[in-house]
This record gives C-alpha cells, structure tokens and sequence, in this order.
C-alpha cells in the first residue's frame, strides 16, 4: 500500500507540472521526489515536460520517445504514401491501435500503466499546444505539417479539416496544422475512453485529462463559423467532470497537497472558472430556466445580492467570472467618472471605470485619487511609462488611446496622478489581468452597442 501512496504521488507530480504550464505561475515547478528510482519511463516523461515548459512541442512529438510509444519505424511510413484524405484516415487510425496497445500492455502492470497514461497525456498535450501556439500565441511557423514530421501531404490537412467541420460547421478564416488538434483530441478521447472501459484502474488518479479534452474542444469551437451543439453537449460532460475533481479550493488541496504553492492552488481554481466562463460566453447561452440554486450551494460567498440574479439570463456567466474573481483574490466594481475620450471633445461625458482592488496590493506603491467613487489610494494598471501614452492618439483616429479622467474635488492631485504616472501599483498577476479581461468581456456584452456607448467606455483602474 505504501509503494501504491508513493507511486500515486509521483503520477500527481507530473500531472500537476503538466497542468502549470497553462497557469503562468511564477514559482518554479516542485522537483521530483528523490525517492524514486529514475527508470525509463519517468526519464521520458520528465524530459518531456522539460520541453514543453520549455515551449519546444515538436520536440516532444519528434522524439525517439514519441515514436517508441507509436512503434513508428522508417518503413512506416512509406506504408502510408498517398497524398489522399483515405490514407490520412488509415495513417491516424493505425496511430491510435498502437497507441491503444501500449496503454493497456498485459506485459506490464497497473502503475506503469498509469504513468503511460500520462506519457501519452503529455504527447497530446503537446500536439495542443503548439496548435495554439501557431495559430493563437506565436510564432506562427516552426511546426513541420503532420505532428509526427510525417509526409507532408496538403490532403492530409484536408482529412484533419472534415474532421474538424464534422461537428457541424464550417472553420472559420485561416487556420493552421490542423493536424495537431484532431491528433491532440484523439489521443485524449481513446486515452479517456480505456479508462471509462475498466482496462486499467490507475487512470482514475489522471483525473485533469477530462479538463484538458474540454480545453481542446473549447479550441475546436473557436476555430469554427458557427456553434456546434455536439461540441456544447461534449463540454458540458468534461466541465462537469472537472468541477467535480477541482471546482473548489478545497478539491484541488486534497488532490495535490503539498505539491501545490499557494499561487497554484488560486491559479488552478480562478482558471478553471474562467474557461467555464468563456464557454458560457462562447455559446451566449440564455438559460432562465435553469436551476442555479445548486451552483450557489457550493459558493460560501454568494450572498442575497446574488440571488437577485437568479433569472438573468447570463447568470451561469457571471457565476463563473465572479467565482473567478474571489479565487485570485481581486475584488472588482464598475463605476463612472467624467472625463474626455477623444481630442476634439470639449465637455466630460461619463466613462466606464473598471476598478480592480487586489488583497496583495501595498497602499504605499499607489498614488493618490480623490474620486468619491473610487478607492482613495486607487491607481492605474500598468508600468510607469503607460501612462505617458494616455494623451496620445491612434494614427487613424481622434479616439485617446487611454481616456483622459477628471476628480471631483481635488483635480490637481488626480491629473498628476493618471497623466504624469506617479507610482504604479504591484502588477497584476496573468491569471488575475484574465479575471480582469473577463469582467470586460462580461460587460460589453450586456451593454448596448452605438457610438455613444463606445464613446463612454473608460479606463481599468486598480487599488489596494
């Protein structure tokens, strides 16, 4: 039982690197433990997430490593040398057979099972990523054509691309290595479907793969014309199995334990809030008829304010962008201040503040702001120099880049501040900026949308 505790541990270890990679924390990842013997197998699991940490994602998917999973020889694939949709389909088919077999190998036992389970997590995870990374992030090349650096066949991307629209629709603009994100989804829905088939018990401690297929679905649909029912039925299945592992803070702490920092245990959580936020933004859902008391149960900071909202149609949305918020410890609220949003204007209109208030914030690395409104010791987001560009205009517009604000009782003191930049305050972290871009989001889509409306949209401020 104890070998059985140890052997748990070190799965949990590689499945939590794996998922800080998505994170942006800081701290560096936790070493492996030193109790245990450095087979094979963990060596090239380790080598792999060194790469991906490292960004290097056609490394892990060319690698002597990758290709022994797959039992790819040089003979391989000349078996597979037609430029047709037919072969792309024999070729992925085949991968997944062998990929099949050794995940589920009667020659070797439950544990290292596991831990081929989370190889095989790895090399998806990869494929995933630098799809994001081509088409989303940057660089935009890089990335030989088929994941495996197969035959670089242009049908090939035509087969991954029917893959793709067979959800429903059509992809939207230009997109790039589709390959990868079909590869990457058929990896983790075989790898997922042998668990759910009782072939090996260990699997049920990989319990972050259903988060990582809803990401990859989540991508699917963004990368499609309209919304796809089948890929929101999918979603709601991984999200939920999600949340049942890791919706609270409490849920990821009996997970990883002492694995975790304390920055991975609010990251893990306001993450997971936020994807489910932007799902329910993605599908614009209206659901009034939906029971949120349930959602509710779990939250031990809604309040009755809350349940005013119960009938608003994009309740879920909110729940999730708030729940968010409260797990990377901000604390955000929209208010109005007058000010100037283009060159020309000559009277104040009201502008939209978003003020962002952070419990890690030092009220000495704040300035001043005398706004009733806001925060006494309220300031702007960003670096010093940011402010210098809020007077400036875009090349092709009258619009300010960054609104010019006005303070009720003391101007002085407010107008140094905001256009002079004074002393900024501790940045925000890149979990905390997505809660923020969230909230954003959030509120553009509730508000109406005219010329007017655009002209009031203000600045993001942030306090103590």
């Amino acid at each position: 039982m104890a070998e059985y505790q140890h052997h748990l541990h070190l799965l949990r270890h590689y499945e939590l690197r794996l998922l800080r990679c998505t994170t942006a924390t800081q701290k560096p990842h936790p070493p492996t433990p030193q109790s245990y013997p450095a087979t094979p197998l963990h060596t090239v699991i380790t080598d792999a997430l060194d790469l991906i940490e490292a960004g290097r994602y056609a490394e892990v998917l060319s690698s002597g490593a990758t290709r022994n999973i797959f039992g790819i020889e040089e003979e391989f694939f000349s078996e597979f040398s037609d430029d047709s949709v037919d072969c792309a389909d024999r070729f992925y088919s085949e991968l997944m057979n062998r990929m099949g077999s050794f995940l589920v190998d009667e020659s070797v036992n439950e544990v290292e099972r596991g831990f081929r389970a989370v190889l095989v997590m790895c090399i998806a995870v990869s494929a995933f990523l630098g799809f994001t990374q081509c088409n989303l992030t940057g660089p935009l090349d890089g990335l030989p054509l088929c994941p495996l650096n197969a035959n670089a066949f242009k049908e090939w991307e035509n087969w991954a691309r029917i893959q793709l629209m067979s959800s429903g629709s059509d992809l939207f603009g230009k997109t790039y290595n589709l390959q990868y994100i079909v590869f990457a989804k058929m990896l983790l829905m075989r790898t997922k479907d042998l668990l759910f088939e009782g072939r090996f018990t260990s699997m049920d401690v990989v319990r972050s793969i259903s988060w990582w297929l809803a990401r990859v679905i989540l991508f699917q649909q963004k990368v499609l014309d309209e919304r796809s029912s089948s890929l929101f039925d999918l979603l709601q299945v991984f999200m939920g199995e999600t949340f049942h592992q890791f919706g609270t803070l409490e849920k990821v702490s009996n997970y990883w334990g002492a694995e975790l920092h304390e920055e991975d245990l609010s990251s893990i959580v306001s993450m997971l809030h936020l994807e489910a936020g932007i799902l329910e933004y993605t599908y614009g859902r209206i659901d009034s008829s939906r029971g949120h008391d349930d959602d509710l149960m779990v939250l031990n900071w809604v309040t009755p304010y809350h349940k005013l909202f119960l009938n608003d149609p994009f309740f879920a949305q909110v729940l999730h962008f708030e729940s968010a918020e409260v797990a990377s410890g901000l604390q955000l609220s929209v208010t109005g201040v007058l000010g100037f949003r283009t060159v020309h204007q000559v009277e104040p209109k009201a502008q939209l503040v978003l003020v962002a208030n952070t419990s890690t914030s030092n009220s000495r690395d704040t300035c001043l702001s005398t706004i009733p409104e806001l925060p006494t010791n309220a300031s702007k987001i960003g670096e010093n120099n940011l402010c210098v560009h809020q007077n400036g205009k875009d090349e092709v517009s009258d619009v300010l880049m960054m609104p010019r604000l006005l303070q009720n009782d003391n101007p002085g003191i407010g107008a140094q501040c905001i256009q002079n930049g004074g002393t900024t305050a501790v940045p925000l972290n890149a979990i905390q900026q997505g809660v923020v871009l969230a909230q954003c989001l959030h509120i553009e889509k509730r508000t109406r949308h005219d010329e007017m409306q655009r002209m009031g949209d203000g600045s993001i401020y942030r306090g103590n």
